[in-house]
């Protein structure tokens, strides 16, 4: 995964190891995508000076929890937020690699809006 933006903006952490990666996965209990795993490969998330964040493997389930994800969008795992009350989702186990994004008080997949049509797609465009 292509994070060149995230570290010109001075965002990047260390890449998450495996066992963090597999602890993660072991933790939500699902699959996680293979574009996000690809992404903890290269940085284990990030806050650009924006506030957009993803998530790192250590807060995920925390995240996912809080927001009781599995009970209103079981299809989809919360992956980050912009620092003021919108979340941004990617679906668990499906051929969609879209980013959406929601309020975190709404989580009804019918209101979530599309940010970008791949988790790279989205990264590309943080400025």
């Amino acid at each position: 995964m292509d994070i060149t933006n995230i570290i010109a903006l001075g965002a990047a952490v260390a890449p998450a190891s495996q066992v963090e990666i597999d602890q993660m996965r072991q933790q939500l209990g699902r699959q996680i995508p293979a574009q996000l795993e690809d992404f903890y490969r290269s940085t284990n998330g990030f806050i650009t000076p924006q506030g957009a964040t993803l998530y790192d493997t250590a807060s995920m389930l925390e995240r996912n929890t809080t927001y009781e994800i599995s009970t209103y969008c079981p299809e989809y795992l919360l992956v980050g937020d912009d620092s003021g009350g919108r979340g941004f989702l990617i679906r668990s186990e499906s051929d969609d690699l879209a980013i959406y994004s929601s309020d975190l008080g709404d989580l009804g997949p019918e209101d979530f809006e599309q940010e970008a049509t791949s988790l790279q797609d989205w990264i590309s465009s943080l400025r």
